[in-house]
Formats: C-alpha cells, structure tokens, sequence
C-alpha cells in the first residue's frame, strides 16, 4: 500500500456507512468518524448525509465468501441552533450528526483482493480529543469512504481559511 502518512492516517480515520434498504442491501453511503468521549463511543458525520432518518450501519469488515459485516446504528441524531430568546425563531440545522455504538464493535479498513483475499487490515482509528484540543494553523483535515458519487469537488479546507 503506498500511501503517505497523511494518507494513511485519513484511511485509517475514516469509517464507511451504508444505508440500507427493507433486505439490509445499501441504497446510499457516507462517511463518518469515531471518538471516544468519555468512554462512549460515537459515530460523527454529517447531517446532510443522514438526514432521512434512514436504516444506517457502519462498515465493520468484509469477510471471504461472507460478504461485508455491517453494525446497523439505525438512525442518527442532529443539533440545531436556535434562541430561547426568541420563542418564534426557527431552528436552523448544523450540517452535524452522531449516533452512540457499543465499545465492543470495532470496525477495520482492509485492503481486499477480490474475491477470497485480504492484502491487509487494521482497526480504524478511535480518536479520543478533549474540549483543550484545537485545529493547528495549517494542518490538514479530511476524511475518505464511502460518499454519493458527485460531479462537484468540494472546496479545500484547512484550519486557517475558509473554503475556497
């Protein structure tokens, strides 16, 4: 696998989520993150992904003449913002949401040589910041999976501008 280790930190950061139909066969995708706060742990993504209120699971690892193994998280919970100062303002949706999962799922990244080999597989990342934890001026975030395929390539963000 020749990646940089940027590139291999944000492969190992990211989990695939699938949403899927009545017979569990996935009709979308997305991408999120895992932290633990506290001991839980929490699925991260984005609400504009998940805001159907869909069956979604995480990809948890493909397994040889198995298929792939999916923890269904079900449907995920949103923020909005909003004033207790004005009781008639309407609630404005942060492009945010999260779900709890059990300690005890562990989803990997593999490296899959269809149909019967894996090439490789580790645990991806279960970040663990702290309301102390900052973005670092000029340090590059991202994430990688599983998205809707899109003909738009979204702006480049980093922690000292805004997207361009």
């Amino acid at each position: 696998m020749d990646q940089t280790e940027f590139e291999k930190r944000l492969w190992l950061s990211s989990v695939p989520l699938a949403r899927l139909d009545q017979d569990n066969l996935p009709i979308g995708f997305a991408s999120g993150a895992l932290v633990d706060y506290g001991g839980k742990h929490l699925l991260l993504t984005v609400w504009h992904a998940t805001r159907d209120q869909g069956k979604w699971a995480m990809q948890v690892r493909y397994d040889p003449g198995q298929g792939t193994q999916n923890y269904i998280v079900g449907a995920m919970h949103f923020l909005a913002k909003g004033s207790l100062g004005r009781p008639h303002a309407k609630l404005v949706p942060v492009d945010f949401a999260y779900v709890e999962v059990p300690p005890e799922v562990q989803p990997c990244r593999q490296e899959i040589e269809f149909p019967n080999a894996i090439k490789f597989e580790a645990p991806i990342t279960i970040h663990t910041p702290t309301f102390a934890d900052l973005p670092t001026r000029g340090e590059n975030f991202g994430f990688c999976g599983l998205v809707l395929p899109s003909l738009r390539i979204p702006p480049k963000v980093n922690a000292d501008s805004t997207p361009s």
